[in-house]
């Protein structure tokens, strides 16, 4: 049977809705005047059919939906996700948005069909189990470098380990190293990093790495020299331990590296079939960071829960090739609430050099937290708008975080979220020092090429804001970047 769906008039005219499609779509969320719905799925024809019971309203492009049990986001996406996911690939077009007062609508597009999305986006027979993954071994707490002879030696790691440091891992760090390692049978052979994590980086310090045997690889420092160290460790096919010196990314706890060309422009993403073998992170070292390397952390962090969200609402697939698990969702969840919770005292903390609970907790959110919700509960469009962000010389001076924080704002407007929703992202980045606002990530809003360059990449084939339940254009993703600007422009004023 073809994919159809009714025109909004026969709905309103009928008091009834009725859809036969093959596309992953999420079912909606009402809370008045629960009606009957009924649910029929056939894995013989493998076709879903759903008839719902409407009310009229006055809006001539919505109907209202109600459903028999109040139910909440996450529970209509496992709804969803059980429903569609055997469905074979189809058209159709279906879009939902929600609010925070847990009112769904139900817009209607034409009946004609159109083109899905690339399979990232959607349920396919690829996507059919949800899949969670983690680090081995997780570690944290103020010393503990001290320790980490002994945690490599608990998992199993002795003998020669390449050690690939930026600087301040150096000057802080390789003292310790020596005095530790060996007492416990390990040789640690120390590489400085280059400062950016391009091909000819990896190259390099994989022929480095040929040279000689070792047991596994270490990467210690910021984000890109530990996306390089486990790019390296790939190549020669050895474990990797990371021991990250800020708490500026959730890389240290994934298993993918974003790869920079030469001048920094994002590249691609390199997936590994492991995780690392132990992440091992020292508060007191995170605690002398510099305070806008752990406020980028939060803007990388913030995205989190708000892309897994989207992510199960359109049973798209998260970043190892599963679906969501509601413990990747949940754990993205935790992670936004700790954030909010905890990142003014905590950043207050880091400015006198003083490890708290509440820098504890944050340092966890940005790196464990973070790192287990975006892979495991996957990316949308505040990530895509990042690459965008990298296609301009301009926004390089700005950290990871910084801009994805801006493409978090652009993700809520894109996405229609209600405005008390946004009103608290806008009010805690600015409190948090983020950017909400195109100029302070090096945008000129008023350079109309720049902004369809950076929304042009931002909806590339492949990219994650194909993972949204609905279809993003380049268009789309420039009006919600000025929309969000302007936003961001008159809370600043």
């Amino acid at each position: 049977m073809h994919p159809q769906i009714w025109h909004q008039e026969d709905v309103l005219r009928k008091g009834s809705f009725s859809f036969l499609t093959q596309r992953c779509s999420v079912l909606t969320l009402p809370i008045e005047n629960p009606e009957h719905v009924h649910s029929n799925h056939s894995n013989r024809e493998q076709e879903l059919s759903v008839k719902i019971n409407a009310s009229r309203t006055n809006l001539a492009a919505s109907i209202r939906i109600s459903m028999l049990q109040r139910m909440d986001p996450v529970h209509v996406a496992e709804l969803g996700q059980r429903c569609f996911r055997t469905l074979r690939a189809g058209h159709a077009e279906f879009h939902v948005s929600s609010d925070h007062s847990r009112m769904n609508w139900l817009r209607v597009g034409s009946t004609t069909a159109k083109p899905m999305a690339s399979s990232n986006s959607t349920c396919s027979h690829a996507a059919r189990v949800s899949v969670f993954a983690s680090p081995g071994r997780y570690v944290q707490g103020a010393g503990a470098t001290e320790e980490l002879g002994r945690q490599l030696k608990h998992v199993g790691i002795q003998g020669r380990l390449l050690v690939i440091a930026g600087g301040t891992a150096l000057r802080q760090l390789q003292e310790i190293w020596r005095r530790v390692l060996p007492p416990e049978g390990i040789d640690p052979v120390i590489e400085q990093f280059s400062g950016e994590c391009s091909q000819a980086e990896i190259d390099r310090l994989s022929g480095l790495g040929q040279a000689e045997r070792f047991a596994a690889v270490l990467a210690a420092g910021g984000g890109k020299a530990v996306d390089t160290a486990r790019a390296v460790a790939d190549d020669l096919g050895l474990p990797v331990v990371v021991t990250p010196t800020l708490a500026s990314t959730d890389a240290p706890c994934s298993a993918l590296s974003v790869i920079y060309t030469a001048d920094g422009s994002f590249e691609r993403y390199r997936f590994y079939g492991r995780h690392p073998l132990l992440v091992l992170v020292d508060t007191a070292v995170i605690a002398r960071s510099p305070k806008r390397q752990l406020v980028s952390g939060i803007g990388d962090a913030l995205a989190t829960w708000f892309e897994a969200r989207t992510v199960r609402e359109a049973c798209a697939q998260n970043q190892i090739g599963g679906l969501p698990t509601t413990t990747g969702t949940a754990l993205a969840k935790l992670c936004c609430e700790v954030l909010l919770a905890d990142g003014p005292a905590a950043v207050s903390a880091l400015e006198v050099g003083a490890v708290t609970p509440a820098l504890e907790r944050l340092v966890e959110a940005n790196t464990l937290l973070s790192g287990l919700g975006f892979e495991s509960g996957g990316l949308a469009v505040a990530h895509a708008v990042h690459n965008g962000f990298t296609e301009l010389s301009s926004t390089h001076h700005c950290l990871h975080g910084e801009k994805v924080a801006m493409g978090l704002l652009t993700q809520l407007v894109l996405e229609g979220r209600p405005h008390g929703e946004l009103k608290e992202i806008l009010a805690f980045q600015k409190a948090i020092g983020l950017p909400i606002s195109l100029a302070e990530v090096g945008v000129d809003h008023n350079k109309q090429d720049d902004i369809h360059r950076i929304a042009s990449r931002s909806v590339a084939p492949g990219e994650t804001s194909h993972h949204e339940p609905f279809e993003v254009t380049a268009a789309a993703v420039a009006d919600a970047l000025l929309a969000a600007d302007a936003l961001g422009r008159q809370w600043l004023s």
